[in-house]
């Protein structure tokens, strides 16, 4: 319970001057029982924090459980209560009772009311029966008087706007000439999105979806390649200190050269999250956005992408500074959206893209790469990414028609690739359009269409001022393969969601949605002009996993189908060290040799890079791509190939030794990794992040270098402060190995205080 501001009308300022100007005070004493003016008065109020939190979902926010000033997380469209503690005994049909809702971060125009979908200010008469809604979509009744406890049973729109509404009482003798009584809660109401509502926006029918894209604070994301998608894990803490907050601050955030949202688009989920794929990234017109992205060998200033292992220290950095931090890339954008998303109530999951296409110009659904005459590779405008986070969150169009108005998966993207409208923003894209091939239906289609289906092209560069000469077409093949989410109820196993986004290669549905794609965006596709003709000679790669400090290992397979003749002709391999947008850090290994494979034959040419090799130019995630650029003499033919390989990281293992851990009972946790390097790991630490166990990443520091084959260890202590299953993720870096991770779930039971007696 909480002690409540009031103060009595002045009669010479509007009731909505007194409700801007007014700051909340600290709790006054109590007001003696039949005050000296006669006018009802209120001491203080209970927000039924428990009650509420339950009903709504949301007693897991830190905002609802602070020691001091907690404040009432509710979802709109669902019924909640609060009570009312008067210094006298209320009796109906003596008050006119009113409570005045006003949104933050909105400028009000004094005394108008607004209407439903502007209501950003609004006027909610309280009845002494129940009524039905009014005309904005409010209403509140009272629904129990016992003495001076009154309990008063109210209900947000389901579009009611989103964000922190300050809230005053109203009282108001309903004879004679007196004048009313106002009160002040301390703190702000915060209304947020509502899934379990069906007239939300955002509404899921399954309690399983709700569970893991709404209520989880644990997951992972897709990385490496599309030959091995690895799990890393990434902590979402959306009901963590400050986490709420800034997602509700960026709500208020107004890009530079693009307006903010308009008072009636805060309750609805299409612009609001555009807006966010907006504001999560930096860009130098914007310079408000959460997080900067960074794609080169130099993070002066900032931390590797791979630092981060969870959005809870960037956003609450941000929150902290109002600065942007540095650095992401397209995962890291990608889990902060989760987490903001997760955290307003919107359903939301990462997905990752095997083989991304980037179209920087019109799209004509193809992806040009040049090769020069000595097999290097020369930077042109388009790119195919290795792969590409994005996110989906779960929307209803009412901005659209037909089957795309419905429910349903929507991409969206933060990372900051190519400008829609006049800032880095993608979506929402609704997926099932892009499988049809609609690619003008908003927002972002076509984008989405290029990114999971375009060919590669790859030309021969011969000069400025020499055409490019075709080598090779790859229909699709390697574009949009395996994309990938976190399957629910697992801790890291991978639904694949490609058939979510186009139709199964060859198929009749494939090419009718294609040929929709190409005409509707007035493309002149490369298949059109393209005659690519079977190739007697195939080139093939065999490649064995690898870990990184393991000798990398692959053959060069060279298949002759000719049944007379042989064939000759030079290879070129060239093996670079790059991130995740396939960008080049450095070359790690190039191998020329020549062959000659007889008729129906083949020749095996074994490549192998040990680590000393490697070690120096490696990036983070241990991704290299591997080019093979080759020419046959007779007939003439030219041939290149890009695969794509990453060294795994050694895992991150945990040891428990209690049985039964309790909630505010300290436990001990040990993690550990065994160097698989042929050199020592040093400065190595670990990193802790578990929501609902520690309120903050914890880091410690292993006592000395771990040698070659041996493990290194150390120990925490924990101290949960919240039941249930919870997830620990552990992060390891070192001066060798940067970004091992691990996770494990364990299960805290309540403190024995709170466990009823049998």
């Amino acid at each position: 319970m909480s002690m409540e501001h009031h103060e009595t009308a002045a009669p010479r300022l509007s009731w909505f001057s007194r409700f801007r100007a007014q700051k909340p005070a600290a709790a006054p004493a109590e007001i003696p029982t039949g005050s000296e003016d006669g006018i009802l008065q209120v001491q203080k109020t209970d927000l039924k924090f428990l009650e509420n939190g339950k009903l709504h979902h949301t007693d897991e926010y830190d905002l609802m459980s602070k020691p001091k000033e907690p404040q009432l997380v509710v979802r709109r469209g669902q019924e909640f209560s609060i009570d009312l503690y008067f210094d006298r005994p209320y009796v109906k049909g003596t008050y006119e009772v009113k409570l005045i809702f006003a949104l933050e971060g909105v400028k009000h125009r004094p005394g108008k009311e607004l209407i439903y979908n502007d209501a950003t200010f609004v006027t909610v008469p309280v009845t002494e029966e129940k009524t039905s809604e009014s005309s904005t979509g409010w209403f509140a009744h009272i629904a129990n008087i016992q003495e001076t406890q009154v309990t008063i049973q109210l209900k947000a729109p389901p579009r009611c706007a989103v964000g922190k509404w300050n809230v005053k009482v109203e009282i108001k003798p309903m004879k004679g000439d007196m004048t009313g009584q106002s009160f002040s809660l301390p703190k702000p109401m915060v209304i947020i999105f509502n899934p379990w509502c069906p007239e939300d926006d955002t509404y899921l029918a399954s309690d399983e979806d709700r569970d893991e894209y709404v209520m989880n604070d644990v997951g992972c994301i897709f990385k490496d390649t599309v030959h091995n998608p690895f799990p890393c894990s990434w902590t979402y803490s959306q009901f963590e200190p400050d986490i709420l907050d800034c997602a509700l601050y960026l709500l208020n955030h107004n890009c530079s050269i693009e307006r903010g949202l308009k008072p009636a688009e805060r309750g609805l989920g299409v612009p609001i999250v555009r807006l966010l794929t907006a504001v999560v990234n930096w860009d130098p017109e914007n310079d408000h956005g959460v997080l900067e992205g960074n794609w080169t060998k130099h993070f002066s200033g900032g931390k590797r992408p791979e630092h981060w292992s969870g959005s809870q220290e960037i956003l609450q950095e941000y929150y902290r500074t109002k600065k942007t931090v540095k650095y992401g890339q397209c995962w890291v954008f990608a889990g902060v959206l989760t987490t903001i998303c997760r955290a307003l109530g919107i359903p939301c999951r990462p997905v990752t893209n095997y083989g991304s296409a980037h179209e920087k110009e019109e799209y004509s659904f193809t992806v040009d790469h040049y090769i020069d005459e000595d097999g290097k590779k020369v930077e042109g405008v388009d790119s195919s990414w290795t792969f590409h986070v994005w996110c989906e969150v779960w929307l209803r169009r009412d901005d659209l028609s037909g089957d795309y108005s419905e429910s349903g998966w929507q991409a969206v993207d933060a990372t900051m690739q190519e400008k829609s409208g006049k800032t880095f923003q993608m979506g929402p894209a609704p997926v099932e359009a892009c499988k049809r091939g609609d690619v003008l239906v908003q927002y972002d289609v076509g984008f989405l269409f290029s990114e999971v289906n375009s060919d590669i092209v790859t030309w021969r560069w011969l000069g400025e001022d020499v055409p490019p000469r075709i080598i090779k077409v790859e229909s699709r093949k390697g574009i949009g393969q395996k994309i990938s989410t976190k399957a629910k109820n697992s801790h890291s196993e991978r639904e694949d969601l490609t058939l979510n986004y186009k139709y199964k290669e060859g198929s009749p549905e494939e090419r009718e949605a294609f040929n929709k794609a190409v005409k509707q965006s007035e493309c002149r596709h490369a298949r059109e002009y393209l005659n690519q003709k079977i190739n007697e000679v195939k080139f093939e790669f065999e490649m064995e996993e690898a870990t990184i400090g393991d000798v990398f290992k692959m053959n060069v397979v060279i298949k002759n189908d000719n049944e007379s003749e042989e064939r000759e002709g030079q290879v070129k391999i060239k093996i670079d060290a790059v991130n995740n947008a396939s960008k080049i850090l450095d070359n790690v290994a190039m191998q020329t040799f020549e062959f000659k494979v007889g008729p129906k034959s083949e020749e095996r040419r074994p490549i192998t890079v040990d680590y000393v090799k490697y070690k120096k130019v490696l990036g983070p995630d241990g991704l290299v791509n591997i080019l093979c650029d080759a020419r046959v003499n007779n007939p003439k033919i030219e041939y290149t190939e890009t695969v794509h390989f990453a060294f795994s990281k050694p895992n991150v293992t945990f040891k428990i030794p209690q049985q039964t851990i309790r909630v505010d009972e300290d436990f001990d946790i040990t993690v550990s990794i065994k160097n698989p390097l042929p050199v020592p790991l040093n400065k190595g630490y670990f990193a802790i992040d578990a929501p609902g166990i520690i309120k903050k990443i914890v880091s410690k520091r292993v006592k000395d270098c771990i040698k070659p084959g041996e493990t290194g260890s150390v120990d925490f202590t924990l101290h949960p402060h919240k039941s249930g299953k919870r997830t620990i993720t552990a992060k390891f870096y070192s001066t060798e190995i940067y970004g091992a991770d691990g996770m494990v779930q364990v299960y805290i039971s309540p403190s024995e205080n709170n466990i009823m007696p049998s």
